[in-house]
C-alpha cells in the first residue's frame, strides 16, 4: 500500500532536469519483518528478491 503510494507519487512528478521536465519511474522491493524473517540480513534479502520481481514484472512496480 505505501509502496504503491509513492511509486504513483513519482511517476505523476515532473522533475527537472535541463532545460526540461522527464518523467521517472521506480520498481520497489518490499519486505516485512516475520517469524520466518526475523533479522535484518533476512529482511534485506527479502525485500531485494521483491525488487528483482518488480523489476521482472516490467518496472515500474511494487512487489513484496
Amino acid at each position: 500500500e505505501v509502496g504503491e503510494q509513492i511509486r504513483s507519487a513519482v511517476e505523476e512528478r515532473n522533475l527537472p532536469f535541463e532545460d526540461a521536465p522527464v518523467k521517472a519511474s521506480i520498481s520497489i522491493g518490499a519486505a516485512t519483518l516475520t517469524d520466518l524473517i526475523a533479522d535484518t540480513k533476512s529482511l534485506i534479502g527479502a525485500a531485494d528478491k521483491a525488487l528483482y520481481r518488480a523489476k521482472a514484472a516490467g518496472r515500474n512496480a511494487v512487489r513484496d
